[in-house]
């Protein structure tokens, strides 16, 4: 039923939304209500039982975050900040709090805005988990760099004890900085991340830190600073990566002697990758840069050397995973036979079912209808074999949203007929309701009518 409302609110019809919560109590059977569907979510709150049954695995705080994201979206905001203050886990309700701050200072409504941000950071800082407070912090300062609110960012950044999180807060910001063209501080913020990455303990944690300041600075077209913060790498993969991107970054300006000795260097670096997984998945991404500059001949020696690397590799998890990385890597070229034949191999149904839901994505974008519609037909016939509830419905609200990029309502609607045709418990039809959300924006009444309905089959299922 959370999910129902949240598709009425998107699509800002608050009157079908509090009908939706009104039809939840009748489901719930143990709620009194007399103050309208915001009160329903406090009260559901404190039957956190029951409404774990109604919708079992379901995350009552997603629900909550999402649902407070469109209040945010609709500039609802005494409303958000009611829903915001249910959301038990803390990192959530830090990022909410600072999607409302941010948007409270885009509106000009200064004095709301500082006193959503006094509370918010009060709120942060008090998070006893270590690892939670970072990553909250992390995400607010992010926030705050991508709505352009850099003093405040900067002083969020500085708040994060733990240096990674510190200095991908600052490599954003800089990023941004330099986007605006204001290239002296961005490089001051550089040098700052630069400083904060090489203080990191971990090999690990310090090579991936590295490796996304490197792709920065090569995207910001900073050549010779990410070469050599490339060779400032220990792991070979990280390193090849960032000479890759590099490669591509100097190719588009036209500089092909000098993308072709970056991406020289990388097939070098992964040469002396002993680990087959991370061999193929470097010769995959050295094939699409290859093919973007048109490099074919080239790009199909590194994709068919990649595919054998994965091949060799006696994990089956690691094998499927490498040979979806390939099939992603050709779609993203439109080698799109190529790539389907290549997600065929996979072995683990939800793996191949992925792969190929996301190929449909991909020749959705592309508005290639037909190609796009068979390859989610096949995700969908391996995903009604998957045995997890969760896990199924979860990929089928991925395929209908895909259907809805097409525009192929009818087609979402069949999908929806066709899996609640297969469900043969309660709590299995309960788990496919979100289904419908592609619908709802389209037509609001159908939030109630599919509300009837499931009662319907509610008594059905349960006798």
């Amino acid at each position: 039923m959370v999910e129902l409302t949240i598709a009425l609110a998107k699509a800002q019809q608050w009157e079908w939304a509090e009908k939706v919560w009104a039809q939840a109590e009748g489901a719930i059977g143990s709620i009194e209500s007399s103050e309208g569907w915001m009160h329903e979510i406090s009260v559901e709150l404190e039957e956190e039982g029951a409404v774990r049954n109604i919708y079992n695995a379901m995350c009552l705080d997603q629900a909550l975050r999402e649902l407070s994201l469109e209040l945010i979206q609709a500039q609802q905001w005494e409303q958000a900040e009611e829903v915001v203050h249910l959301i038990r886990e803390p990192e959530a309700r830090v990022e909410v709090m600072g999607k409302i701050s941010i948007e409270l200072a885009r509106a000009q409504l200064w004095d709301q805005h500082e006193r959503v941000w006094v509370e918010l950071t009060k709120e942060a800082c008090v998070i006893e988990d270590s690892w939670i407070r970072t990553e909250a912090l992390r995400k607010l300062g992010i926030a705050l760099v991508q709505a352009q609110q850099w003093e405040r960012a900067e002083a969020v950044a500085h708040m994060i004890e733990e240096p990674s999180a510190r200095a991908d807060v600052l490599i954003q910001l800089s990023t941004h900085i330099a986007q605006q063209g204001q290239w002296r501080r961005a490089k001051e913020m550089w040098s700052l991340a630069e400083v904060e990455v090489l203080a990191i303990e971990d090999s690990w944690i310090r090579a991936e830190a590295l490796r996304k300041l490197g792709i920065v600075l090569a995207q910001m077209q900073q050549w010779e600073r990410a070469e050599a913060v490339a060779h400032m790498i220990e792991e070979p993969s990280a390193r090849a990566d960032v000479l890759i991107q590099l490669g591509t970054h100097i190719a588009q300006q036209g500089q092909w002697r000098r993308a072709k000795e970056m991406w020289s260097l990388a097939e070098r670096v992964a040469s002396t990758i002993w680990e087959r997984k991370a061999r193929s998945d470097v010769l995959q991404k050295l094939g699409t840069a290859l093919a973007h500059v048109q490099q074919w001949e080239q790009a199909e020696k590194r994709w068919v050397k990649a595919e054998e690397d994965a091949q060799i590799i006696q994990e089956t998890w690691a094998k499927d995973e490498a040979l979806g990385e390939i099939s992603k890597s050709l779609a993203l070229v439109r080698q799109w036979e190529r790539s389907e034949k290549v997600a065929r191999k996979i072995k683990g149904d939800v793996y191949r079912s992925q792969i190929m839901i996301e190929l449909g994505k991909q020749l959705a974008r592309m508005q290639q209808r037909e190609r796009a519609k068979a390859a989610l037909a096949d995700g969908e016939s391996i995903v009604h074999s998957i045995e997890n509830a969760e896990t199924k419905m979860m990929l089928l609200k991925e395929i209908a949203e895909v259907l809805s990029m097409l525009r192929d309502h009818e087609q979402v609607l069949y999908l929806v007929q066709r899996s609640w045709l297969q469900a043969s418990t309660r709590g299995d039809a309960i788990k496919l309701l979100p289904l419908v959300n592609e619908l709802i924006p389209l037509k609001p009444e159908l939030g109630i009518d599919f509300c009837e309905a499931f009662k319907w089959a509610d008594i059905i299922l349960k006798g």
